[in-house]
């Protein structure tokens, strides 16, 4: 119950601000065993849960230097941290299915897990965004950038991935992955942008997850009656508030596409994800709004999670030349082609009408 949880959150905030402490007034020496302790455990943690401990204190440790000096120690170990970190990341990926089993539907080991998921990425996010203390090298910033389609994608059908944690649990992982490559894409410049196939691979992977778990959010919304008390497992995730996550997670996407649309060196990758983004989601979504009539009166809506999604799609055609536009146009063929054409016309409109800027003040 949460009068129970609550004790233990407290003691564990209490524990870390005194880890914290123990970091910033602790001596050169002292700092190199912790950080040392830490890398070690991340390197033979087994169940991402039991890693969330040392992932913690591994932000902790790049977050908490204070002053010239202990920024320049730990400049020195940055490097040691993140290949522990991503090793950690492609370990735990490598085995989604046995980690997933081994939870076992727990929710306190899936909100574990789930945890120390997205711990990791927020230490690569960390390490990314300052670019002028702590240094990485090209393979790391590449593996930071393919995070997300480490931890959301597989090639191989019917392969588990952690897509299966659900909204309830993903959530978070989801978007601190995303915000992980928008800034290293952001903050580590030319070297970030060379790895751009990877950057659209995660995307993709996202936007995969995204759609995975709008179109879970639209059943259930189908099924539950209005007032209908909710059930076990993810369905304890009451709609509204998984309504509110799907467009966190939305907006997650949409700031890593509005990333790529503003930096002028990257708009030729533009029209890649815009056409990914008609495809997965918003060509989907056009086809759903046709079957609104099978949903019961008050049923909550995934609308403005779309809203929110457009926002990063207006971004990225925008940034789109008026020849890659027209090829985009003359590729939506096929069997959905005609209601890829038709959104984005829409799309082409709703820009033109409301976002584009017209030089009037």
């Amino acid at each position: 119950s949460s009068a129970v949880r609550t004790p233990a959150i407290r003691l564990r905030q209490a524990l870390l601000a005194s880890f914290r402490e123990l970091l910033v007034g602790g001596d050169e020496g002292s700092r190199r065993i912790v950080h040392s302790t830490l890398q070690s455990r991340l390197l033979v943690a087994g169940a991402a849960g039991a890693a969330l401990p040392a992932l913690e204190g591994a932000l902790l440790a790049l977050e908490g230097a204070r002053g010239a000096s202990q920024s320049r120690g730990l400049a020195v170990v940055a490097e040691r941290f993140i290949t522990a970190v991503l090793t950690f990341l492609s370990r735990t990926a490598a085995t989604a299915d046995a980690q997933l089993a081994g939870v076992d539907g727990s929710p306190a080991a899936m909100a574990a897990a789930a945890a120390a998921l997205a711990t990791a990425a927020r230490c690569l996010e960390s390490v990314a965004g300052r670019p002028t203390v702590l240094a990485l090298s090209g393979h790391h910033i590449a593996s930071i950038l393919q995070v997300p389609a480490l931890l959301f994608h597989s090639p191989m059908e019917g392969a588990t991935t952690f897509q299966s944690l659900g909204i309830q649990y993903g959530a978070g992982v989801f978007t601190t992955a995303a915000h992980a490559v928008a800034t290293t894409l952001r903050k580590q410049g030319s070297r970030a942008r060379r790895c751009m196939a990877l950057v659209v691979l995660s995307a993709q992977a996202l936007l995969s997850t995204l759609a995975s778990w709008e179109a879970h959010f639209t059943a259930r919304s189908r099924c539950t009656q209005p007032g209908r008390p909710a059930t076990s497992g993810t369905d304890a995730l009451d709609l509204e508030a998984e309504a509110q996550l799907l467009a966190d997670c939305a907006a997650a996407v949409a700031n890593l596409w509005t990333t790529t649309a503003e930096a002028k060196d990257l708009t030729r990758y533009c029209v890649q994800l815009l056409a990914n983004c008609l495809s997965i989601a918003l060509v989907p979504h056009h086809a759903q709004k046709h079957q609104a009539g099978d949903m019961h009166p008050g049923a909550v809506s995934s609308a403005p999670f779309h809203l929110v999604l457009r926002r990063g799609a207006y971004a990225l055609y925008g940034a789109c030349s008026a020849a890659e536009i027209q090829h985009l146009y003359v590729t939506l063929g096929g069997k959905a082609g005609g209601a890829g054409r038709v959104v984005l016309a829409d799309l082409k409109k709703d820009f033109e009408q409301h976002h584009k800027y017209s030089g009037k003040v």
